[in-house]
This record gives structure tokens, C-alpha cells and sequence, in this order.
């Protein structure tokens, strides 16, 4: 891994474009260094929280655009932490990432218990993590701007009543 790593950390403030705030909740640390640098060498900003109970605090104060979770995690596991995510209002149409030590067998349960299809298996190849991310951020900012999109008309059409 020093290899891959050379250099870490990258100084992703420096380069232009940054894209989307991403947290990473995962107690390995090597996996969540290795995540790190590949989101901030692709562009992202990068948040890191290694437990269940830091993740939650750094998802209210920070804000990410998106979430990777580990499922396996100390203090409260992922389980948990997508239901405190979901029951918040302001944390509820984060996009969740699920990247779990499980087997693929697994994944059926992973939907049934927390009602998500977005997951991975570990060991992640960084470019479909990188491919998995891009794809929940659109369709994130896709419903976003579609959102805003009925809202404008709502009050374009307001406005507009107002005025005759």
C-alpha cells in the first residue's frame, strides 16, 4: 500500500474543481486512506470519520453530498447509522454507498435490512468506486435540479398570478 499511497496525503485543496463533499465512515484505516486519496485524486473533498457515532456528527456539521459506509463499524454500525441518517429531514436523501467485507450472498440482506441497492463488495477496484460515486452523485443532483426545477414553476406561477 505505500506504494499506491506515495506521497499521501495529496493536497486536494490545491486542485482545481472540486466536485462534491464525500465522507468515508470506515474503521479500517489503510481502506479508508486508500479511499480517501482516490476520491481526492479524482477531485473530491474528502471527509473521513473511522466509527459509527463520528460519522453521524461529521454527516450533520459537514454536509456531504454523498456517504461511503462501511457496514462493519465500532461504536454504531451501519445498520444503525442509515437509520439515524434516513429519520433526519436534512440527512435523509444523502446518497449512501455501502462497501462491506460480506459476501455477494449477502447483499440481498444488506437490501432487506436497510433498503439499499448501493452497495460493494470488498476488495473495491478504486475505478468502480470512482464509477459507483459519479453515478449516485448525478442521479442525487439529478432529482436535486428536478426538485428545483418544480419549485421555480411553482413560484414562477405565483408570481405570474400575482401579476395580472
Amino acid at each position: 500500500m505505500r506504494n499506491i499511497l506515495n506521497g499521501y496525503p495529496p493536497d486536494c485543496k490545491k486542485k482545481t474543481g472540486i466536485k462534491n463533499k464525500v465522507l468515508v465512515i470506515e474503521n479500517d484505516r489503510g481502506a479508508a486512506r486508500l479511499a480517501e486519496y482516490t476520491l481526492c485524486m479524482a477531485g473530491y473533498e474528502v471527509l473521513i470519520a473511522y466509527d459509527g457515532s463520528e460519522g453521524i456528527k461529521k454527516v450533520i456539521s459537514e454536509k456531504p453530498d454523498l456517504i461511503i459506509l462501511d457496514v462493519v463499524t465500532p461504536a454504531i454500525d451501519g445498520y444503525e447509522i442509515c437509520g439515524h441518517l434516513w429519520d433526519r429531514s436534512e440527512t435523509a436523501s444523502i446518497p449512501v454507498l455501502v462497501i462491506t467485507s460480506k459476501t455477494p450472498e449477502r447483499g440481498c440482506i444488506i437490501r432487506e435490512r436497510i433498503g439499499i441497492d448501493n452497495y460493494m463488495v470488498k476488495p473495491v477496484e478504486p475505478v468502480e468506486m470512482l464509477n459507483k460515486v459519479a453515478s449516485l452523485l448525478y442521479s442525487s443532483n439529478t432529482k436535486i435540479y428536478a426538485a428545483n426545477q418544480k419549485s421555480n414553476s411553482k413560484k414562477i406561477s405565483v408570481l405570474q398570478s400575482a401579476h395580472v
